[in-house]
C-alpha cells in the first residue's frame, strides 16, 4: 500500500493499473489515464465504483468484504489501453479555465 506521496501524478506514471478505493483517487487515476480496479471501502463508494465501471475506464470489484476475485485471475485479458483512453476521454481537466469563465460571467 502506498501512502503520502509527494506527487500523485508522478506516482501514477509508474503503473499501468491501480487498485484503489472508490473515492477521489479512483477519479484522479482515471482522469490521468490510469485504469483502476476499485474496491469500495465505504458504502457511499459503491456508486462511484459502479459509475467508473460503467464508463469502461475501471472495473468495480465490489464492497471490500465481498469482492469479485475472478478479475485477478484474468488480469492479462484486461484491455488496459482502451480503459486508459476511456478515462482520459471522459474527464474534463480544464478546471482553471472553467473557474475563470465562471468569474468572468459574474
Amino acid at each position: 500500500m502506498i501512502k503520502y506521496v509527494s506527487s500523485l501524478i508522478k506516482e501514477f506514471s509508474k503503473y499501468d493499473l491501480a487498485i484503489t478505493g472508490g473515492g477521489i483517487t479512483a477519479y484522479e487515476a482515471n482522469a490521468s489515464g490510469l485504469p483502476s480496479l476499485i474496491i469500495a471501502n465505504e458504502k457511499f463508494e459503491i456508486s462511484s465504483g459502479k459509475y467508473l465501471d460503467s464508463l469502461g475506464s475501471s472495473i468495480f470489484l465490489g464492497f471490500y468484504d465481498n469482492i469479485n476475485e475472478r478479475v485477478f485471475q484474468n488480469l492479462f485479458s484486461l484491455k488496459i489501453m482502451k480503459m486508459s483512453l476511456l478515462g482520459l476521454n471522459h474527464f474534463n481537466l480544464n478546471a482553471i479555465e472553467n473557474i475563470y469563465k465562471e468569474i468572468i460571467s459574474l
